[in-house]
């Protein structure tokens, strides 16, 4: 019995909307009570029951339209675990029956606390994704080089773990094939033991140990992150020089090139930045808070994907960044190191000190600029030179911001409330460039009146009121709003009431 895909095929089943309902299942709330066993999925039975049970639950918590089929909440859960067991039943069952086939329970149960904290965080959606961990629960009995009974791309593992079923264009069936080695390919995300998929190159890599060469943090061990100096080392404490977030310490934000502190775990948030590494800003029933980021496959937003993985405008799902020589996602983006060529639209590693500029959406590696004199690669200059470009970044020396002043762009100091400057670059963050006086000047408070929009202290905004313009909270979901919502959130009309985008569905 062929499975081909079942990791999606199980997401379309358990999706929220869009499906058509099972062929006997009960559409009123006059069915029986189904009792959800709380204990550890261990049967196709009890795996459907609980997969239905945390996504309808989910549902309700969330407070948002229930789903397109003619059910109500009373028959969510015995109407989905019915479609989900018909599935694997007609998938599956014979293979289950005679030891063919068997359910991976660690995966089983992975899977289950995944799509819980999907549920918590309201990102169940009607488009399908489930957790990354939900694509691989089944274990074939194929032996290495033998034909599989789970088709697909890496719908189960084989030979006791050690490999996949993946379908073979020579062999027109699914074979077990060894889990990939050193500079493999790793499509699925996992690689053999000791090994890890490096998701910016799509292949895998034996992590190294402290001062490791490295491009990206997958090709670090555990608890080591790929630092300025591309080499392993610690995450970057508060006050450490950084290039990006996921090289700082759980919790920190690479600002201005120095990790700062972040919105703490459980904190209220309006967007990934404010939460800093390892985090992303996911919605909790009654509020926004930092949380853990959108794993590969999962429902996202931009900015809430994890390190190496980006939110596909055409799916809203978490995807691998394209490698290199790869066609870039949505036009632009690409794993890390590399840039979208102009006029290509595939994804170049990106030139390093010394090396000529390249034409594409990031001219140099991270930390560099391009100096259009030499037309090369090199590292911030210092203060009073000209400060060098690295789309969308104007680049300086440590300590140093772009000024755009009746000299042109020159590095100078960031300065605190008080300093002169020509653009919020020059000011430090807890300030902003009042073009009024052309001085750093600490950010407003709630309440104050504001003119230019980006006065306002961190999590508010400069909007209309009665009053004229002044500083407001970001509404969150089920407040009133004028024509803005926090992220994640869409404003009804104006005057209206901010409502989850996952609530907005056809």
């Amino acid at each position: 019995m062929a499975v081909r895909k079942l990791e999606w095929a199980l997401g379309i089943v358990l999706a929220v909307g869009g499906c058509k309902p099972a062929k006997d299942a009960p559409t009123d709330t006059d069915d029986a009570e189904v009792v959800v066993d709380t204990d550890v999925a261990s049967t196709v039975e009890s795996f459907c029951l609980r997969l239905s049970a945390e996504i309808c639950g989910g549902l309700q918590a969330c407070d948002c339209r229930f789903d397109v089929r003619p059910y109500t909440a009373d028959a969510c859960v015995a109407t989905r675990a019915q479609e989900c067991e018909t599935f694997l039943a007609t998938a599956l069952q014979a293979d289950l029956d005679a030891g063919r086939v068997t359910l991976d329970s660690d995966r089983v149960n992975r899977c289950v606390e995944g799509v819980r904290a999907m549920a918590d965080r309201c990102s169940v959606t009607w488009t399908g994704g489930l957790p990354e961990v939900c694509a691989l629960t089944f274990t074939d009995a194929a032996e290495l080089s033998a034909r599989c009974v789970a088709q697909g791309d890496g719908a189960a593992f084989c030979a006791g773990g050690a490999g996949l079923c993946t379908y073979s264009e020579r062999e027109q069936a699914a074979v077990c094939v060894a889990l990939p080695l050193q500079d493999e390919a790793c499509p699925q995300g996992v690689c053999a033991e000791d090994f890890r998929c490096a998701q910016g190159r799509g292949v895998c890599v034996a992590p190294g140990g402290q001062d490791h060469p490295c491009s990206e943090s997958a090709d670090c061990g555990d608890g080591l992150v790929c630092g300025t100096g591309r080499t392993c080392g610690a995450p970057i404490p508060v006050g450490g020089r950084c290039d990006a977030t996921p090289q700082c310490e759980e919790g920190l934000s690479c600002d201005d090139g120095t990790c700062a502190a972040s919105v703490p775990l459980d904190g209220g948030c309006y967007g990934p930045v404010e939460c800093g590494a390892a985090r992303s800003c996911g919605r909790a029933p009654e509020s926004r808070t930092c949380g853990a980021p959108d794993g590969f496959g999962q429902e996202c937003r931009d900015g809430t994907c994890g390190d190496s993985l980006a939110c596909a405008s055409a799916t809203q799902t978490c995807v691998t960044l394209p490698g290199a020589d790869e066609t870039c996602l949505d036009g632009f983006a690409c794993g890390d190191g590399l840039t979208c060529a102009d006029g290509l639209g595939v994804c170049a590693v990106l030139p390093g000190l010394g090396d000529t500029c390249a034409s594409g959406s990031r001219f140099c590696d991270d930390g560099l600029g391009c100096d259009f004199n030499t037309n090369t690669c090199q590292a911030g200059p210092g203060e009073g030179e000209d400060c060098l470009l690295n789309p969308p970044d104007y680049v300086c020396a440590e300590g140093l911001g772009c000024d755009f002043g009746t000299m042109g762009s020159v590095c100078v100091s960031i300065g605190g409330a008080g300093s002169v400057c020509n653009t919020d670059r020059t000011c430090a963050s807890d300030t902003f460039c009042d073009f009024t006086t052309l001085l750093c000047t600490d950010r407003y408070a709630d309440g104050a009146p504001c003119a230019q929009g980006g006065e306002c202290a961190v999590g508010s905004s400069c909007s209309p009121q009665p009053e004229g313009y002044v500083c407001t909270p970001i509404p969150a979901r089920g407040e009133v709003c004028v024509d803005a919502c926090d992220q994640g959130s869409v404003c009804k009309g104006p005057g209206g009431q901010c409502v989850q985008t996952f609530c907005v569905i056809p």
